[in-house]
């Protein structure tokens, strides 16, 4: 479920609980003992060694112990408290943070004639409006309704919560955004995000009751986590560079491929997107933080610069990134934990006898 063929092509459509699901099955398929409701507070270090986290419970601290760890924190907080260099943008340049929410009761046909009747409109935008309303998986209508202003760097872009909405699940359910300028690492501003960003997200539907036609009745029904596109970035063996992506690099070290545009939400709700051709290696250097001899990183904190992070925080790199660094640290698990010693052909084999893509024509 979540691929359909259309036009002799496939796409994936991801909904949140589905998406879960499936996970939740594949890794107690796979004998992973999962822990939820457990925060990591402190690590154990023997020289540059993790030997083992601290974590926080209901049941109070415990420690888990393992000879290789993967830190999927978005955030980068195990290798933080393990001593890796890392960087953290000022909030002049930081990306915002979002609080997503899921609103029903949307009539998804009149939603789509507008969309059809308003296409061509100057400073409208719509995609998958040409698919009609059906049951079951099927691409998202996506509307944008622009709001083009000259900004500070004497370009126009977009201000305003962006995209404006995504139909999904039948198109009947959409997603809205409120947004803030904040530290995602301090815990009274993403307090203060939280409630600023519902109060955001219910303007954001109150603006579409008021330009499209079917969204009359629509109400919101569920608050997802917030969003948090940026914070620590690690200093890894190598550091993807804006260029890299724009070059289309590639590396010897490869564990898995990216090729999506460039994403900015910045300050004051300025929306930057800047498309890109092709795609790029990730290499493996970039999931490994200096210092640290037996810990990979994954997801929007791996070794990257904060112009090519815009492109690397996406979904895709993360699920790749993810796969590789899994991988990666239980082949080093098999010995002595130190994943640099885990020779580079043997993690790529690996990765593809699972299915991994790691090279593309074109």
């Amino acid at each position: 479920q979540g691929f359909k063929q259309i036009n002799n092509g496939r796409f994936n459509q991801i909904w949140p609980v589905w998406t879960r699901k499936v996970a939740l099955d594949m890794v107690e398929e796979a004998g992973v003992k999962l822990l939820f409701h457990a925060w990591v507070t402190d690590v154990l270090m023997d020289g540059e060694r993790i030997d083992g986290l601290v974590v926080e419970t209901k049941a109070g601290p415990s420690v888990v112990k393992a000879k290789a760890f993967v830190d999927a924190t978005g955030d980068a907080d195990i290798a933080a408290l393990a001593g890796a260099p890392f960087e953290v943008e000022g909030l002049e340049t930081l990306q915002q943070v979002s609080s997503d929410y899921i609103a029903c009761g949307v009539d998804a046909e009149a939603v789509r004639q507008w969309a059809l009747a308003h296409q061509d409109d100057d400073g409208v935008e719509v995609s998958g409006v040409k698919f009609e309303t059906e049951r079951g998986c099927q691409p998202m209508l996506t509307i944008t309704i622009k709001n083009m202003q000259e900004c500070d760097d004497g370009q126009m872009h977009h201000v305003g919560v962006m995209p404006t909405v995504k139909l999904c699940v039948y198109r009947e359910a959409v997603r809205i955004q409120g947004n803030a300028d904040i530290d995602p690492l301090d815990p009274w501003a993403l307090t203060q995000a939280e409630t600023q960003g519902l109060r955001g997200a219910l303007e954001h539907l109150e603006l579409m009751k008021s330009k499209v036609p079917g969204f009359d009745h629509a109400f919101v029904v569920a608050a997802t986590h917030l969003g948090v596109r940026e914070t620590r970035r690690i200093i890894g063996d190598y550091v993807l560079k804006l260029g890299d992506l724009q070059e289309q690099r590639r590396f010897e070290d490869v564990i898995c491929l990216n090729c999506r545009g460039l994403d900015y939400h910045l300050k004051g709700t300025v929306f930057k997107y800047i498309s890109m051709t092709g795609h790029n290696d990730i290499p493996l250097r970039a999931l490994l933080p200096q210092k640290v001899s037996n810990l990979l990183v994954a997801g929007r904190c791996i070794s990257s610069d904060h112009l090519s992070q815009a492109s690397l925080r996406g979904a895709g790199a993360c699920m790749g990134t993810g796969h590789a660094a899994g991988t990666a640290a239980a082949l080093a698990a098999e010995g002595d934990g130190i994943v640099r010693s885990v020779p580079i052909d043997r993690i790529q084999q690996a990765l593809r006898d699972q299915g991994a893509i790691l090279q593309a024509d074109g």
